[in-house]
């Protein structure tokens, strides 16, 4: 090519990878915020009565009764969590009952096949791990010459959250049918909906989140192959 082509061409790639930066940060950038808030509304939840203090005592007691897995006492700030590895339920001091409500859903979850499936030590991981490879799939997308190769580089980190979507709202349903079965009332059952909705757009903006990185880590390894 001569110069005024080289330059033409140049001036393309630049462009390509503005355009996969921008729209990048265009999604990342909302995706944090819509994580940032979630998280925040939850924080003040988790330790707020679902009715008040005697009710939900007495929906906690109820549920400990119906947990097949002893109930071990989480860090404080994680709020509960079921370690699918070593079938472990965990859940912090003070926090009210949607979330051991939500972490024996975890665990219900588990118990079947399809659950199982999309809820194992592997998707768990891929899902954790997920957000931080996507800017270098993203970069290292560009060298791939296949489109088809180059597509699915870019679409891998998302993916692997999918799943991660799929258990998180299959364990907030089950959750809810706990609740009832533990005998919350109707103003518990739509507190726990509400928790569990700002639970689940945390992960729904992880995804975003991890989308965008893919897109930026693609732009900037876009212009770095034209240097």
């Amino acid at each position: 090519m001569d110069q005024f082509e080289v330059q033409a061409f140049s001036q393309e790639v630049e462009k390509l990878a503005s355009g996969h930066a921008l729209a990048g940060l265009a999604l990342l950038l909302p995706s944090h915020l819509l994580t940032s808030l979630s998280h925040s509304k939850l924080l003040k939840e988790t330790k707020n009565p679902l009715e008040n203090k005697t009710k939900d005592a007495k929906l906690m007691r109820a549920l400990l009764k119906l947990s097949p897995l002893k109930v071990h006492v989480a860090p404080k700030g994680s709020f509960g969590a079921y370690d699918v590895a070593e079938n472990k339920l965990y859940a912090e001091k003070g926090v009210n009952p949607a979330i051991l409500a939500h972490e024996m859903g975890h665990a219900e979850l588990s118990r079947t096949a399809l659950g199982y499936a999309i809820q194992n030590p592997v998707t768990v991981v891929a899902a954790n791990v997920a957000a931080g490879l996507a800017p270098f799939a993203g970069a290292a997308s560009v060298d791939l010459k296949d489109n088809r190769l180059r597509l699915a580089a870019l679409a891998a980190p998302a993916l692997l959250k999918v799943p991660q979507l799929a258990y998180e709202a299959g364990a907030s349903l089950k959750g809810i049918d706990k609740l009832r079965e533990a005998g919350a009332s109707d103003k518990q059952i739509e507190k726990a909906k509400e928790q569990l909705l700002h639970a689940y757009l945390t992960y729904a903006g992880s995804v975003g989140a991890t989308i965008g990185s893919t897109l930026v880590g693609h732009g900037i390894g876009r212009y770095a192959a034209k240097l």
